[in-house]
């Protein structure tokens, strides 16, 4: 779940082009739906979280939302990783799911929190 506050945040910072932050901002930052029952349509009500399910720029949205929680857990050098190929790996992103590959985890694990604490904010 993330606030399109923090959606328009991340897409300003990224991106300087204001006409695609204006474009994503139209299909999804003021969204609405109508139920339509027994040929009965309800008045508009808006979404407050979320993205359209099924809408091909929804992964993307969420890569990018994401992205400032990785490059801090990245970054961060009182949260330790495994060296795999000569090469430190700490975190692995695939869709929507987040593997993280530590060690000494009873400094990583405090660290990670407190990253996470503040991404959360």
């Amino acid at each position: 779940r993330l606030l399109w506050d923090t959606l328009k945040a991340v897409l300003s910072k990224l991106y300087t082009s204001e006409l695609a932050v204006d474009w994503v901002r139209a299909i999804y930052l003021t969204p609405s739906a109508q139920v339509l029952m027994n040929g009965l349509l309800s008045d508009p009500f808006p979404f407050l979280c979320g993205t359209r399910q099924g809408c091909l720029l929804s992964p993307f949205l969420f890569v990018l939302v994401l992205e400032p929680l990785s490059e801090s857990i990245r970054t961060n050098a009182n949260i330790t990783s495994i060296i795999a190929g000569g090469c430190a790996h700490k975190l692995l992103l695939y869709a929507d799911d987040i593997l993280l590959t530590l060690t000494r985890p009873s400094s990583s694990l405090l660290a990670l929190m407190e990253v996470i604490e503040r991404y959360s904010k």
